[in-house]
């Protein structure tokens, strides 16, 4: 039976997830069960624990569901732990907190996320650019500005660049 204990322990067990073409039918299960427990159960503990667990790849389409998580917390909740996994020593979590950092357009998280611009894979700096953007629309942020001009002055990537051009006009700025 699911409950708090099972879930958050499964969870602490797979910081992250291994890559998909390791992970058995049964453990996607488990990790869409505890997904769901947490949905129906929230407990801002899950916060860390799932912004830890993205193994490589998607997880056969689970790891897109993992926002839906979060949605019970304020965006305080998620930030600080955002942040941090924004900067995590694996490259799967950073880009999966990367595309969770669009809902959560918060100047706090400017610092991980400049770094990100600077990753190797244009996935990651997409997400990133397209993170910081939102920053800049909402929090109109100076500073969120002067990272996107910073990137643009080096970004090689077609749509990344684009990204951050259309934020930069839309502040103002060409």
């Amino acid at each position: 039976m699911m409950d708090v204990t099972n879930a958050s322990g499964f969870l602490e067990r797979h910081q992250p997830l291994p890559p998909d073409d390791q992970l058995s039918a049964d453990l996607i299960r488990e990790y869409d069960e505890v997904r769901k427990f947490f949905i129906e159960h929230p407990d801002p503990r899950c916060i860390p624990l799932f912004l830890n667990s993205f193994g490589d790849e998607s997880c056969f389409g689970v790891y897109q569901l993992v926002e839906d998580v979060f949605r019970p917390f304020p965006p305080e909740a998620i930030v600080s732990h955002l942040k941090e996994s924004l900067s995590s020593v694996h490259w799967p979590v950073r880009y999966w907190s990367a595309q969770i950092a669009m809902a959560f357009p918060a100047p706090e998280l400017l610092e991980p996320l400049e770094k990100l611009l600077r990753a190797d894979d244009s996935g990651t700096r997409f997400f990133a650019a397209c993170a910081v953007a939102r920053i800049c629309g909402e929090q109109r942020s100076a500073k969120a500005f002067e990272v996107l001009r910073s990137a643009h002055e080096t970004e090689t990537d077609a749509e990344v660049r684009e990204i951050i051009g259309e934020a930069l006009s839309a502040g103002g700025e060409s």
